[in-house]
C-alpha cells in the first residue's frame, strides 16, 4: 500500500498545486480554481532549465503559467548547496535544504512546478570546463533527458547561453548539457522517445552582461492580470524574494515589456514559442473536452464554485472512458480535474497531533476535522496507509465541522523524516537518489491518512498528512507535518576536539533518548573504524537528554594524522544508532530536520597563541566563533551594548567580524567609531570577507579598501608568500606552503582590488590562467593597533578543522601580541 502511495505521489506531484501535499487539505479560492480550469483547457509543458535556485526567470514563469496557462516546470541542476547564506550559518547540504524549500515557496507564489537533478553545487566555477571536471557531463545530460522523458515538455528554455555570458561556470554548463540532451533525443530512433519541439535561450541583461540582440524573437509579457489583481512582474517579485538565504529580494514590476529568445536548436518559430505544437485537447483526439471546459469556464461563478461540480464530474466520466493513443496527457489532466472538483466543493480536512514529533513503530492520538460546502459530498472512509479504517460513512453537515478522535499508527516502514537526497552520502558530486525518486523536489511524506470521498456518487481519493498546529503570537496558526524521529540521536559536545599528542583526554556527548533502555553502550571509532574507547552500562529513560563523558587514552589515538575524524555509535536494544539531529527553523519555510553521522574532528595541536580572549561581532552567519571556542579560546559574542563604548572592548585581545558584516549589519554603523578607537588604543580587529554588492557599511574599514568580485575558486591554487619575513607569517606560528594544503571548496572570495598605502599584502594566489590576486590578507597599523582584512574562506576551513588555516588565523589574532 505504501509503495503504491509513493508511486502515485511521484507521478502526480508535477500536476498538483505547489505544496498542496505538504500540510492539511485546504480548498482553493475561486480565482485559483478558475486559473486551474484555464490550465486544464491547455495541453503542453514548458521546461525552464538552469543551474541553481534563484537562477530562474520568475517573471517569465508567472507569465507562462497565468497568461499562457501552460504547465511550466523549472529544472534546476542543483539545490544551491555551494552558495553563501546571509540569514544563518548553514552551509553545504544544510543550505541546499533551505534553498530547496525556499524554491518551493517561490513556486507556490508563481504557480510553476519544480524539479532537481542529482548534482551537488560544489561552489563557484569560472568556466564550464572547470564545472565538468567536477560533474560527469554525460551524466548531467542523462539527468536532463530523464526529466524530459518523465514530463514530456514541448519547449525547453535555458536561462543562460552556451557561450559564457552567464558568468558562473555552472550556469554555462546547464545550457551546454540541456542543448546536448535535446540533440541526443533528437537523434534517437526509438519511437517511444519524447522529443521536445525546440530549445530556446532566454536572453537577459544582467549588469554589464547583455545578451539581448536585434533579430531575437520577442514576447510581450508583464501584463496586468485582473484575476490575480496584479501584473505578472509583481507576482514574480514576490516569488523571487523567497530566496531569502541569498538576499535575492526583487522589486515588483508592472507595465508591459519584452522577453527575448534565441533558437538554440529544433523547429524554427515565427509567431509563438508554441509554433507547430498543438496545445488544445485535439492533441489527444478529444476536441469536445476542450469545448466542455470552455463552457464550464464561461459559466463559472466565483461566488458559487460548487455549481460547476456537476459539469466537471460529467466531464470526468467522459475522460475516464476515453482511450487516446497517448495516455500521458489524459492521465495528467484527470489528476488536475480531480483536484479542481474537490476544490469546488470547498472540502477541507486536517489531522492534528498534539506533539510536533513522534517515533516510528508507535501510535499517537489525533484529532480529525473535516468540513464541506457541498451537500452531495460524503466521506466513505478514513484509513491508515496499511488499510485500517478509523472512520466511515460520514456526511458532514454543510459548512459545519465534523470531528472525531482516533489513534493512528506510526508504522516502522515510514522511517525517519529526512530529505531523501540526504539519506545516503553523495559521491562524485552527486546525491544518491534512492528509488523510486528521480528528480522530485521533496520527500514523500508517508505519515498520512487516506480518505475516500463520494461527490455526486463519484469516488475521489485524497491524502491528509498528520500535522501539528501551534499558535504563534506574531504569525498566527503555524501548521507543519509531524516529524518522525529515531529512538536515539547523538550530539557531540564540540565539532572539533583539540588534543595534545600522546596525552589522555575526555570526549563529551549528549544522547537524546525517546524510549527506555537499561544497558546501552557508547562506542567511539577512529576514521578507519578502529574502536578507541567505549562506555557500557548506560541507562536511558524515555525523553531524556543525558550528557556522557568518555575517557580516551592518548595511546589509543597516537596513530592518527594531525587532522582526522572520530565516529560515535550508541548500541541500544540490539541496534546501532550513529546519527546527529540538526533542526533548521526560519519563519519563511517549514521546520526542517536532517541527520548526519555523529562525528567530531580530532586535531592534534600544532600551534601557539597568546591571544586568548576574543570578541566576535556576528555578520550574516558562520561557525567561526564556535570553531575558535573549540580551540580553547574564550569567545564572547558582542552585543550592541558591548560595542557602545571602547572601554567595554579593551579586555579583548582581538575582535573578529563575522562574514558579510558590512552587507547585513547596518545597525553596526553607529558603533564603528568605538571599534576604530579600540584599534587606535592597541586592539586588533580582523574583518572577514564582504561582498561589493549591497554594502550596508561603506566605511567598513578605518582606512580605504575597495572590494571587487574577484575570487580564487581552486582550493588547491598555489599560494605565494609575498612577505616571508613579516611577523604575521612568523609569529607565533611560522606559516609555509603546508599550511595551505587540504583547503576545501575555494581559497578566497571578493578580494579587495585596491587599498590604502598603509596596508601590507601578505599573499598572492590565482586560478589557472588568471592574474594573481594579492588581497587575500591585508593589514595595516592604525594608531597603536592593527586592522586586518581577509577574503580567505576561513569560515569554511576552521569548522572543517584545517590545521594550516587555524595556524594562520591565530597569527592574525596575535598580530598585536608580536
Amino acid at each position: 500500500m505504501r509503495n503504491k502511495s509513493i508511486f502515485l505521489f511521484l507521478i502526480g506531484i508535477l500536476f498538483l498545486q505547489p505544496l498542496s501535499y505538504a500540510q492539511q487539505f485546504r480548498p482553493r479560492p475561486s480565482a485559483g480554481i478558475y486559473k486551474d480550469l484555464q490550465q486544464l483547457q491547455r495541453m503542453g509543458t514548458v521546461m525552464y532549465i538552469a543551474a541553481h535556485p534563484d537562477d530562474e526567470n520568475t517573471r517569465l514563469i508567472t507569465y507562462l503559467v497565468h497568461h499562457d496557462h501552460i504547465n511550466t516546470i523549472y529544472l534546476s541542476l542543483t539545490r544551491g548547496d555551494g552558495g553563501q547564506n546571509i540569514i544563518g550559518n548553514e552551509q553545504g547540504a544544510a543550505l541546499g535544504l533551505i534553498r530547496t524549500n525556499e524554491m518551493m515557496m517561490a513556486r507556490k507564489i508563481d504557480g510553476g512546478k519544480q524539479l532537481f537533478t542529482r548534482f551537488i553545487d560544489f561552489g563557484f566555477t569560472k568556466s564550464p570546463v572547470e564545472t565538468f571536471n567536477f560533474w560527469n557531463k554525460q551524466q548531467v545530460v542523462d539527468d536532463i533527458k530523464t526529466a524530459i522523458q518523465q514530463y514530456k515538455p514541448d519547449v525547453l528554455i535555458c536561462r543562460f547561453p552556451t557561450t559564457g555570458e552567464g558568468g558562473h561556470g555552472q550556469h554555462t554548463a546547464s545550457a551546454i548539457a540541456a542543448l546536448e540532451a535535446f540533440r541526443q533525443l533528437e537523434q534517437s530512433n526509438d519511437k517511444d522517445t519524447w522529443k521536445p519541439k525546440r530549445i530556446l535561450f532566454n536572453a537577459f541583461r544582467f549588469g554589464s552582461a547583455n545578451t539581448i540582440k536585434e533579430g531575437q524573437f520577442e514576447v510581450a509579457i508583464n501584463q496586468f492580470d485582473p484575476i490575480l489583481g496584479e501584473a505578472y512582474g509583481e507576482v514574480a517579485g514576490r516569488s523571487r524574494s523567497e530566496h531569502k538565504s541569498q538576499g535575492a529580494g526583487t522589486p515588483q514590476s508592472y507595465g508591459i515589456s519584452n522577453e527575448n529568445f534565441e533558437l538554440m536548436a529544433g523547429a524554427d518559430l515565427k509567431n509563438s514559442i508554441y509554433d507547430g505544437i498543438d496545445t488544445s485537447w485535439n492533441r489527444v483526439g478529444l476536441k469536445s473536452a476542450g469545448q466542455e471546459i470552455a463552457k464550464i469556464l464561461q459559466q463559472f461563478q466565483f461566488d458559487a464554485p460548487q455549481k460547476s461540480v456537476a459539469a466537471l464530474i460529467s466531464l470526468r466520466k467522459k475522460l475516464s472512458a476515453a482511450k487516446p493513443a497517448n495516455d500521458f496527457w489524459l492521465q495528467a489532466k484527470l489528476k488536475d480535474l480531480d483536484r479542481i472538483i474537490i476544490a469546488c466543493t470547498g472540502f477541507q480536512m486536517e489531522v492534528l497531533s498534539k506533539t510536533p514529533v513522534t517515533i516510528s513503530n508507535s501510535s499517537i492520538p489525533v484529532e480529525i476535522k473535516a468540513i464541506s460546502r457541498y451537500p452531495q459530498l460524503s466521506i466513505k472512509s478514513i484509513n491508515e496507509v496499511e488499510g485500517k479504517t478509523l472512520a466511515a460513512n460520514i456526511r458532514p453537515e454543510t459548512d459545519r465541522i465534523w470531528e472525531t478522535q482516533a489513534q493512528t499508527t506510526v508504522f516502522k516502514s515510514f522511517g525517519i523524516t529526512q530529505a531523501y537526497w540526504l539519506q545516503e552520502e553523495g559521491k562524485n558530486n552527486q546525491f544518491a537518489y534512492p528509488a523510486p525518486y528521480q528528480n522530485e523536489p521533496l520527500s514523500y511524506n508517508p505519515f498520512v491518512l487516506n480518505t475516500t470521498l463520494l461527490i455526486d456518487g463519484a469516488t475521489f481519493e485524497i491524502e491528509t498528512p498528520v500535522s501539528y498546529k501551534k499558535l504563534d503570537p506574531t504569525r498566527g496558526d503555524v501548521i507543519e507535518a509531524v516529524r518522525i524521529m529515531p529512538d536515539f540521536d547523538l550530539s557531540p559536545a564540540t565539532a572539533s576536539i583539540v588534543i595534545q599528542k600522546d596525552k589522555d583526554f575526555e570526549l563529551g556527548l549528549t544522547v537524546y533518548s525517546r524510549i527506555n533502555t537499561s544497558n546501552a553502550s557508547l562506542e567511539i571509532y577512529d576514521h578507519a573504524g578502529t574502536l578507541i574507547a567505549q562506555q557500557t552500562g548506560i541507562r536511558l529513560n524515555e525523553n531524556e537528554s543525558k550528557k556522557i563523558l568518555v575517557s580516551v587514552k592518548g595511546s589509543a589515538v597516537s596513530h592518527l594524522p594531525g587532522e582526522s575524524k572520530l565516529q560515535y555509535v550508541l548500541v541500544a536494544n540490539h541496534q546501532k544508532y550513529n546519527k546527529q539531529l540538526h533542526i533548521i527553523q526560519y519563519p519563511h519555510i517549514p521546520t526542517l530536520q536532517y541527520f548526519t553521522d555523529a562525528t567530531s574532528n580530532i586535531i592534534i595541536e600544532n600551534w601557539i597563541t597568546k591571544a586568548r580572549n576574543i570578541g566576535y561581532i556576528t555578520g550574516a552567519g558562520d561557525k567561526v566563533a564556535e570553531s575558535l571556542s573549540d580551540l580553547g579560546l574564550n569567545v564572547t559574542i558582542l552585543s550592541n551594548n558591548d560595542l557602545n563604548n571602547v572601554n567595554n572592548l579593551k579586555k579583548y585581545d582581538a575582535i573578529v567580524c563575522g562574514v558579510r558584516l558590512a552587507n547585513t549589519r547596518k545597525d553596526i554603523e553607529q558603533y564603528l567609531p568605538e571599534l576604530w578607537k579600540y584599534i587606535e588604543q592597541g586592539g586588533t580587529v580582523v574583518m572577514q570577507y564582504n561582498t561589493s554588492m549591497g554594502l550596508e557599511l561603506n566605511n567598513f574599514s578605518p582606512l580605504p579598501v575597495k572590494l571587487s568580485r574577484s575570487r580564487v575558486t581552486d582550493e588547491l591554487a598555489a599560494v605565494t608568500i609575498l612577505e616571508p619575513t613579516d611577523k604575521v607569517l612568523n609569529t607565533p606560528n611560522k606559516i609555509d606552503a603546508k599550511d595551505f594544503e587540504h583547503w576545501t571548496q575555494e581559497r578566497g572570495i571578493y578580494y579587495p582590488e585596491s587599498w590604502d598605502k598603509s596596508f601590507k599584502a601578505l599573499l598572492s594566489m590565482n586560478d589557472p590562467g588568471e592574474e594573481a590576486l594579492k588581497g587575500g590578507i591585508i593589514y595595516a597599523p592604525y594608531g597603536k593597533g592593527y586592522f586586518v582584512y581577509t577574503s580567505l574562506v576561513f569560515f569554511r576551513q576552521l569548522p572543517a578543522g584545517n590545521r594550516g588555516a587555524i595556524r594562520l588565523f591565530l597569527n592574525l589574532l596575535n598580530i598585536g601580541k608580536s
